[in-house]
């Protein structure tokens, strides 16, 4: 998750020692090197899953622009740099947030151009801007709500049939 002025970035990384495909549908699959070739589920899809869950999470935060609307979210999926990304035209299906981890500022810096007009940013500016002090707590409330995993400690759905194991 990347935090900012006027979006907050929703990133989602693979690290597929082989070649990606994109079809016109959306769909992923990947070529490895021995010349396997297998589907893999769509990182833009599970991106956009974790949106909802983290637009709960900023409005209980009460992290929101100036107007009381929602930041807005943008996905951003990062391919490992020596992956080759076969895409489909992009009239049939925008992939233009599908890019290699190493591309990652020559992205940023291209979005924000093209997103940034002059009547965007006068309209952004009176209902999103928030100062670099803001963003920081912005930042800080969203890291506090990091919990992170215990991958040795049972998913609470378990712990009871672990209890009445015990008990027997």
């Amino acid at each position: 998750m990347l935090i900012g002025r006027f979006f907050v970035f929703l990133v989602e990384t693979r690290n597929f020692n082989g070649n990606v495909t994109i079809n016109e549908h959306g769909e992923f699959s990947v070529k490895y090197p021995n010349g396997k070739q297998i589907s893999t589920p769509s990182p833009l899809e599970q991106s956009c899953g974790h949106e909802r869950i983290f637009l709960k999470l900023l409005e209980r935060l009460d992290i929101r622009t100036f107007s009381g609307t929602p930041l807005k979210v943008e996905h951003i999926v990062l391919f490992w740099h020596k992956s080759i990304i076969k895409r489909p035209d992009a009239k049939k299906l925008d992939t233009s947030n599908i890019i290699k981890a190493d591309a990652l500022r020559t992205w940023h810096n291209q979005f924000m151009e093209r997103q940034l007009s002059i009547v965007k940013t006068l309209v952004w500016g009176i209902n999103a801007f928030r100062s670099g002090e803001t963003i920081r707590e912005w930042t800080e409330k969203s890291k506090r709500q990091h919990r992170p995993a215990d991958l040795l400690e049972l998913p609470d759905s378990m712990k009871p049939q672990m209890q009445a194991a015990a008990s027997i």
